[in-house]
């Protein structure tokens, strides 16, 4: 991981004894004030830090001003036979935009 890098993992699991192929996942993410001014660019990795596609909506900010995400949505498709079970939401640390 970069220097200077946020990372939050994702736990992507199923029923054990049951063989998932690339599942779609929906999820929410959650922000403290000031750790994801607008525009900020998530990505969904590995561990090995290989890139997954991801689709982020933004759902509200912390301030009628709009400069601070405090929620989004977050789309991507994983597999956990090949992700492992935990994939990682990547983000510039706000210093580092």
């Amino acid at each position: 991981m970069k220097s200077g890098i946020t990372r939050i993992p994702v736990k992507v699991a199923g029923e054990p004894g049951v063989r998932y192929g690339r599942e779609p996942l929906t999820f929410g993410v959650p922000f403290a004030a000031g750790a994801c001014p607008a525009g900020t660019r998530l990505r969904a990795v590995r561990a090995d830090g290989t890139e997954i596609p991801l689709q982020i909506t933004p759902v509200t900010t912390w301030q009628k001003d709009l400069k601070d995400v405090k929620w989004v949505v977050a789309d991507l498709q994983a597999d956990p036979a090949v992700d492992g079970e935990q994939v990682f939401l990547e983000y510039p640390a706000p210093a580092d935009k």
